[in-house]
């Protein structure tokens, strides 16, 4: 009978150490709950004129300007808060959009292009491009369909169909060929054929846009190139104040 005493005593140690770990996992997860979200880094090109656009901040500051530019992206902002980033328009203090970057995202580009091609009014929808890659990338092609057809073809003699919204076309570098038919009535047509060349520290963007004639299969394309943004490991939690304005030098259309 003399060792129930003793096999209690180690009961009620057990049972201590149990609360306490308990204890302490609960504190720590209490602790990454609360930690703040990793800042995200994000400049944005507009596909038509948008005054006073401004972006919500994590925290719940003042919208924060952002100033747009008629051939290049924005200066660099940060962000530090929940998804989506809220884009406003601080003129009318209308919503612009909500964009979306994915949590493995730390540098962003946001394209604002106009819902099904439009060239002036109507509804804006984000595109996210990510740009946060390895840097032995050394040029990147990304192709925007906006012409709402369905586009197939190929890419330095690849295949590669051209699905709605963000396409990006991985390795690829220097002289670059594209070559886009059109599907219609189980029969393909020509709708578009470029040839780019992309210097070694230079990205683009092919945005294509709906055909200027009704019932064309041909669409109408705007080519913007820069030189790939340097990857930023910075934690600023609101806009970078000046910084140097990167034009997309080959912004052109095709009619």
């Amino acid at each position: 009978m003399s060792p129930q005493p003793e096999l209690s005593s180690a009961n009620r140690l057990i049972t201590l150490a149990g609360v306490v770990l308990a204890l302490g996992l609960s504190l720590a997860l209490g602790a990454a709950d609360s930690a703040p979200p990793p800042a995200v880094h994000f400049s944005v090109f507009a596909l038509r004129p948008i005054p006073g656009l401004a972006f919500l901040p994590g925290d719940e500051q003042a919208p924060q300007p952002i100033e747009l530019h008629p051939t290049a992206r924005s200066s660099v902002v940060s962000y530090r808060g929940p998804m989506p980033v809220r884009l406003v328009n601080t003129i009318t203090g209308a919503a612009v959009a909500e964009a979306w970057i994915p949590p493995t995202t730390t540098r962003a580009l946001i394209v604002l292009a106009p819902a099904n091609g439009q060239a002036s009014g109507g509804s804006l929808t984000p595109f996210v491009v990510d740009e946060h890659a390895p840097q032995s990338v050394s040029a990147r092609l990304t192709v925007l369909n906006l012409s709402g057809l369905s586009l197939c073809g190929r890419i330095n003699g690849r295949p590669m169909a051209i699905r709605d919204g963000l396409n990006p076309i991985p390795g690829v570098s220097g002289h670059v060929r594209l070559e886009l038919r059109a599907a219609l009535k189980d029969r393909d047509f020509h709708s578009y054929a470029e040839d780019v060349t992309l210097a070694s520290a230079e990205q683009a963007l092919l945005v294509l846009f709906p055909p200027y004639y009704r019932g064309s299969l041909e669409v109408q394309a705007r080519l913007l190139r820069e030189e790939t943004p340097a990857i930023s490991t910075g934690t600023a939690t609101g806009p970078r104040s000046g910084g140097q304005k990167r034009d997309f030098g080959g912004a052109r259309s095709r009619d």
